[in-house]
């Protein structure tokens, strides 16, 4: 009986070993990589171009005295005079037929700018924060309107008008959310920049022939607003596209007489001058010890 039962436990471990003979050998797997996520925290600098649309509008105002010098302008438009328009006050008559501009210029002129900038981020959870500053150069910024009156046989008047910025500049913060690698933000500021503006005319009655002139320009700050996107393409690099738009105010000045003839008329005008316009452009951002943040 004792050789009966040590022969069935002999038979079972040998099964027993057979089976786990048979069995297929463990397959280990690693763990899958995760890719890093991006930062948009750290300093960057970069280059833009793009075109900048801006108001080269100038509009004038007009007033005048009695002036005893025929056939000067208060002669020929004034009440009583050939050109005059239903007995009104001369400057009334001669923006009637065309003879003294409103306005001259452009409200959405465009031209070429291009520049550069530099900035920070810092990013909490998907949401960044930054301040960035830019110069711009602008592309024969100041544009140059001509005016002629229509002939009417007694005065003709030639008059031009030139006005806009030769460089715009911008300090904005910058209020983002990110999508790993795609930056959505909202920025504002200030804005500063080079303003001029200028106007001519010359009057001619047959025999003198009237000057004026008058001019401003200086650096004016103002406010921007605006709204962007920003993809890095890699660690390093990232690509923009940006809508600026910008305030610097309303400047005006004295188109004032520049010889004796013109003092003789009487006529006064006062050309007035706003700065405003709007930037779209697109950009390359070298970013400086950008970090990526681990997924876990």
């Amino acid at each position: 009986m004792k050789q009966l039962a040590l022969a069935v436990s002999i038979l079972a471990v040998s099964s027993a070993a057979a089976s786990a003979a048979d069995l297929a050998p463990r397959t280990y797997t690693k763990a899958p990589i995760v890719a890093p996520a991006f930062s948009w925290t750290g300093f960057y600098v970069g280059a833009n171009a793009g075109g900048i649309w801006e108001n080269t509008q100038t509009d004038y105002s007009y007033t005048s005295i009695p002036a005893p010098a025929p056939p000067g302008f208060q002669d020929v438009f004034g009440p009583g005079g050939p050109l005059n328009v239903g007995g009104g006050s001369a400057v009334g008559s001669a923006i009637a037929q065309g003879f003294l501009p409103t306005s001259l210029g452009d409200k959405q002129a465009g031209v070429f700018t291009a520049g550069g900038q530099f900035g920070y981020n810092a990013q909490f959870n998907q949401y960044v924060l930054g301040v960035e500053t830019d110069l711009n150069w602008i592309d024969n910024g100041v544009k140059t309107t001509t005016f002629v009156a229509p002939p009417n046989g007694v005065i003709t008047n030639n008059a031009s008008s030139s006005a806009g910025l030769r460089w715009l500049g911008t300090l904005r913060g910058r209020a983002g959310y990110a999508v790993d690698r795609a930056l959505f933000y909202v920025t504002g500021g200030l804005a500063y920049g080079d303003t001029r503006t200028s106007a001519t005319a010359s009057n001619f009655d047959g025999a003198n022939t009237d000057l004026y002139a008058g001019s401003t320009s200086s650096i004016r700050a103002g406010y921007t607003v605006g709204a962007g996107f920003e993809y890095a393409i890699t660690n390093a690099v990232s690509i923009k596209g940006e809508y600026l738009y910008y305030d610097l105010g309303t400047t005006s000045y004295a188109v004032a007489a520049a010889n004796t003839f013109a003092a003789g008329e009487g006529l006064f005008t006062t050309g007035r001058q706003r700065f405003d316009g709007n930037l779209a452009r697109v950009g390359l951002n070298y970013h400086f010890n950008s970090p990526v943040v681990a997924k876990y």
